[in-house]
């Protein structure tokens, strides 16, 4: 419900000013919330994750840093999870290796990253970004989550380490 409830105040924002950033951004990242409640059948069905993509690629254009390396994140976790065949972990990559250069104290930055890794196979790459994520003294001001992200990386890790041995 609140995904819808914040698509509309962002779909006001940009009915006020199409082409500015913030209305583009959070239009984008609402319509993400809402996905996740209705489900990806339902998300590429409704044509959802195009407007994802074209409002999120907006907003990178307008300025890719935005609240924290957001857009970067918003695609790289974006590529990350669509379905077979549009999934593009590559490009997964290539923006969250961008958003980690940009912001290195962001917890979920490291973790997305790593889990696109992981799901290459690329174990070692995903456990080097797992273990900075675990170590970084993250910015709670930028992050206020980042505790739930650091525990996530750890869960990550344990389970990365145990099917090692």
């Amino acid at each position: 419900k609140s995904g819808r409830e914040s698509m509309l105040f962002a779909k006001k924002a940009m009915e006020l000013q199409p082409h500015a950033l913030e209305g583009n951004y959070y239009y984008a990242f609402s319509l993400s919330q809402y996905s996740i409640g209705v489900g990806s059948f339902m998300t590429i069905t409704k044509g959802l994750d195009r407007k994802f993509e074209k409002h999120m690629h907006i907003a990178y254009n307008l300025n890719k840093y935005y609240d924290n390396a957001g857009p970067l994140r918003g695609l790289g976790r974006y590529y990350y999870y669509l379905p077979w065949p549009k999934k593009d972990l590559k490009k997964s990559i290539q923006y969250l290796k961008e958003a980690v250069a940009y912001t290195p104290n962001n917890i979920r930055s490291h973790v997305y990253l790593a889990e696109s890794y992981l799901e290459l196979g690329k174990n070692q790459l995903a456990r080097t970004y797992l273990q900075k994520a675990v170590n970084t003294s993250p910015d709670l001001k930028q992050e206020v989550d980042a505790k739930r992200w650091k525990e996530r990386a750890a869960e990550l890790l344990l389970t990365l380490n145990s099917s090692l041995e």
